[in-house]
């Protein structure tokens, strides 16, 4: 889109969630893009992106995936990607302010945490990936397995899905592109203990498939 521009449209054949609706400055940024015309840019205080009342049922019984490229400019801070929060229990993939990936699950007040081994770097486009194949979670970094839990902890959510913002967790600061989740293995990943999985990084922009249910890029 064009520069400074705050249409952001899931363009998934398995969604079809149109526009997402804006939280304070979040807008399109065509200096900083990992792909295409431009990316999400977030400034850390209260910027993102949202879509309400969505059933993005990522810790129900199937696989799911939920990646994105994401491009950081401030460390010592919580930048959240995705959060999918209601009053009892939530899910939520970022980055913590040690700047490594962690993956959480909440649910009427049990909680489980993932996080990351690799820090990273700001002002360098990473690929991650939260990754649920059965029981079995793995987050990635760069096309490897970085951290790993299992846990048979199942949510069902309809409440409004956050891209980038959270006034509890932190907010992103940076820039983010190639937003997506799927019900679906998207990356034929095998999460392990071993954390020894790898998966195949993105070379461009995704094309649609239908096991996408959100896709904004």
């Amino acid at each position: 889109g064009a520069d400074q521009s705050t249409t952001f449209t899931d363009v998934s054949v398995g969604g079809g969630h149109g526009n997402a609706s804006i939280l304070n400055q979040a807008q399109v940024d065509t200096a900083v893009k990992k792909w295409g015309t431009g990316s999400l840019l977030l400034d850390g205080t209260d910027d993102g992106i949202y879509y309400s009342a969505k059933q993005f049922n990522f810790c129900d019984t199937g696989n799911y995936t939920a990646d994105a490229q994401i491009y950081l400019t401030a460390d010592s801070t919580n930048h959240t990607i995705f959060i999918h929060p209601s009053t009892n229990d939530y899910w939520l993939f970022g980055v913590g302010s040690t700047e490594k990936l962690y993956f959480t699950l909440y649910k009427s007040g049990e909680i489980f945490n993932i996080t990351g081994d690799t820090t990273l770097s700001l002002n360098t486009w990473y690929h991650c990936a939260a990754i649920k194949v059965g029981n079995a979670y793995g987050i990635y970094l760069a096309g490897d397995q970085d951290g790993y839990a299992s846990n048979a902890t199942t949510l069902s959510q309809t409440a409004t899905f956050y891209v980038g913002a959270s006034s509890e967790y932190g907010d992103m600061e940076g820039n983010a592109d190639e937003l997506r989740l799927g019900d679906s293995n998207l990356f034929n990943a095998a999460p392990n203990i071993g954390k020894t999985d790898t998966i195949d990084v993105p070379t461009k922009a995704y094309s649609v498939t239908l096991q996408q249910i959100l896709m904004i890029n």
